[in-house]
């Protein structure tokens, strides 16, 4: 019994210095290294792996200007670290809902690339409840009314939104001039199309950009939880999030993509829970 609890001591001691000792290395020595990588990096031309690497180290050292001073001055070389499944940020909208701080960075999860153009998709979806005024059931997306006459009653007031208030809050006049506006397509709605700077998905985008249910899930921020996204629980905190197509054969069932990354229908397309995602392609 002593050699056992001798043993069991000893166990625990051992484990308890491997532990500290990992919380050691992890602090002080791997940014060290990271550190030296990345300044060999910047010296051999690598800009966007030594970008890449001062990004990651934060608050290290003098990390933050050295990665600044890259997007700066070598902002072409970048380019390499934008392709599909990379999260770059762009313009600003409140996420944190803590107004007094101001707006957060918006970040996007790139879908797809073009001639000097990518595709992107929000990370989070970033607001839910948007005053649609009355009842959207009926309405297809390439309704032409919507920056017509604000009161009509088949006016598209989901692509109002996100052309007209998301844009003007999320980004600057500097930053609205490299969103391309496109030419968009929904099956549903036959050969009609629209020519908007900020979308949904539709569902057949849904199919090509997303392999896996999993991979389509998506998290509220906690602004738009606040609004009233609702996540599914805690140990799936996922939300729904709206598609632009709606059923075949009908205009009052519009589709979403559930908590668990699959594809539901909805009567009504002014649901206050579930949450926005907006797309566009960037000219670079």
């Amino acid at each position: 019994m002593k050699n056992i609890a001798f043993f069991k001591e000893h166990w625990l001691v051992t484990a308890t210095c491997a532990v500290v000792l990992c919380g050691i290395v992890r602090l002080f020595f791997l940014p060290y290294f990271y550190y030296k990588k990345a300044v060999a990096s910047l010296e051999a031309g690598d800009y966007a792996k030594a970008f890449e690497l001062f990004d990651d180290l934060g608050d290290y050292k003098d990390s933050v200007k050295q990665a600044e001073a890259i997007k700066i001055n070598h902002s072409k070389a970048l380019l390499k670290l934008i392709s599909p499944g990379n999260i770059i940020s762009f313009g600003t909208y409140e996420q944190d809902n803590n107004i007094a701080n101001g707006p957060e960075d918006i970040e996007w999860i790139v879908l797809a690339e073009g001639l000097n153009e990518i595709l992107v998709i929000s990370r989070y979806a970033l607001d839910c409840k948007i005053e649609l005024e009355s009842p959207y059931s009926g309405i297809s997306w390439n309704n032409s009314h919507w920056g017509k006459d604000p009161n009509s009653w088949d006016r598209n007031r989901f692509r109002a939104w996100l052309n007209d208030t998301f844009l003007d809050v999320a980004f600057t006049p500097s930053e609205q001039a490299k969103i391309k506006t496109t030419k968009v397509y929904t099956k549903e709605d036959g050969d009609k199309s629209t020519s908007d700077k900020i979308f949904l998905l539709s569902l057949a985008d849904l199919d090509n950009y997303f392999l896996f249910d999993a991979d389509a899930r998506c998290e509220p921020t906690r602004y738009a939880n606040s609004r009233g996204c609702l996540i599914y629980d805690k140990d799936n905190p996922y939300c729904d999030w709206w598609l632009r197509s709606h059923s075949s054969g009908t205009r009052t069932s519009f589709k979403y993509v559930n908590h668990r990354g699959s594809v539901d229908n909805s009567e009504m397309m002014d649901s206050d829970a579930i949450g926005i995602r907006p797309v566009m392609w960037i000219q670079l």
